[in-house]
This record gives C-alpha cells, sequence and structure tokens, in this order.
C-alpha cells in the first residue's frame, strides 16, 4: 500500500507534506520501477513536445489553406504525427506495447500498424 492512502487527506493538501510523501513514495520503489516510471515520464514529455511541435505545424498548414476546414484538419493530422512519434520513441525507449497504448491511447493495432510502417521506410 502507498503511503498517500495513509496520510489523512488534510495533511496532503500541504505542498511540504505531499511533497514529502511523493518522495518517500518514490524512493521506496525498486530500481526496476524506478526506471519503468522514468520511461513512463520521458514518454508523456516526449509526447507533449512531439503534440505541441505537431499542432503548430498543423495550425501553420491549416491556416495556410486559409479554410477553417484546413486548420482541423491539419490539427488532426498533427496530433496523428505527433503520436506516432511517440510510439517510434516508446518503443525505442524499450516502453512496453501497454505503456505506449497509456501513453497514445492508440490501440495495440493501431501501434503494431505504426512500428511496421516505420521499419518498412528505414
Amino acid at each position: 500500500q502507498n503511503a498517500s492512502a495513509q496520510v489523512p487527506s488534510a495533511l496532503l493538501e500541504e505542498e511540504v507534506t505531499r511533497d514529502a510523501v511523493q518522495y518517500l513514495e518514490r524512493n521506496s520503489y525498486t530500481s526496476a520501477q524506478l526506471e519503468a516510471y522514468d520511461k513512463y515520464w520521458d514518454v508523456v514529455r516526449t509526447e507533449r513536445t512531439f503534440y505541441d511541435d505537431a499542432l503548430e505545424k498543423g495550425l501553420i498548414e491549416g491556416m495556410a489553406k486559409g479554410k477553417t476546414e484546413g486548420i482541423t484538419e491539419g490539427i488532426a493530422k498533427g496530433k496523428a504525427d505527433g503520436k506516432a512519434e511517440v510510439v517510434i520513441a516508446g518503443k525505442a525507449g524499450g516502453l512496453s506495447l501497454e505503456q505506449i497504448q497509456i501513453a497514445t491511447g492508440f490501440s495495440k493495432e493501431k501501434i503494431e500498424e505504426i512500428l511496421r510502417l516505420n521499419s518498412a521506410s528505414v
């Protein structure tokens, strides 16, 4: 059972106490758990970067078309491209399919398709 489940919720409202509990929880992980935890957050940060970059690129492409549907299409394409990059980076980083599914929201089949297409283009 984690430490935060044993601490009264009123104490967790205090930032210092909450930080201390999180520190204790983090330091109670095994090396393998810490590595998986770090990989997960690396993927989340990477996804956010890809998402932001792809969104900006999609907006630029959409604005270049000068139409509302162009912007919508560009945003959708940007999101999809960003998530595809997360799949590729996550797999290269050693994440499991389940971890990549959590990070992207893609189905196992979609992830496998992206990885197949990526390996074919390399």
